[in-house]
């Protein structure tokens, strides 16, 4: 049996079903999912299977690439409507900002108080190198040490105004 009559007879066989989805689809694409009667949206997911198994068999067999290229198009126009997302991008960003963001925020406050007061308390630390250096007691006067800069918060990481910085002056301690 040639090439020809295989792609032909198993695009006769199952065309019908394609046909049907692709109606669906494109009726979803221009009036929106509620446009889509119950019957319709029943028929969805198991023609979009179908319509999947058929591109498989198709790949494996070697079929025509045109039915290998619109059925790669309808399933995954269809892809979208079975799997995807069930809210809009509005609805979707309103939920962000209503509830998960504030939800996030009250999730990271015990962190974020926590994190603070340890800085600020090995800040102020007489026993803390990073002190001793910063306010002169150290043994390194002169400048910080990279050791040190490395070892300060990020937002701790400047230096009095007679210290050269190591980090930006490319000296290291």
């Amino acid at each position: 049996m040639s090439d020809m009559l295989k792609s032909y007879r198993f695009r006769e066989e199952r065309e019908s079903d394609w046909r049907k989805l692709d109606r669906i689809l494109t009726r979803a694409e221009n009036s929106g999912v509620k446009a889509l009667s119950d019957e319709d949206m029943m028929a969805l997911p198991h023609l979009y299977r179908q319509a999947v198994s058929s591109l498989s068999v198709a790949r494996s067999i070697s079929l025509d690439q045109n039915v290998i290229t619109y059925l790669e198009g309808l399933c995954t126009r269809a892809y979208f409507y079975v799997y995807g997302a069930r809210t809009s991008m509005g609805e979707r960003m309103a939920q962000f900002i209503r509830i998960d963001w504030p939800e996030a925020v009250r999730g990271a406050v015990f962190s974020t108080i926590l994190a603070a007061c340890s800085c600020s308390a090995a800040r102020h630390s007489p026993s803390s190198s990073a002190f001793r250096t910063w306010t002169g007691t150290g043994p390194s006067t002169a400048r910080l040490s990279a050791r040190s800069v490395r070892r300060m918060p990020a937002w701790m990481n400047c230096c009095p105004p007679s210290t050269p910085n190591p980090v930006t002056s490319g000296r290291t301690g």
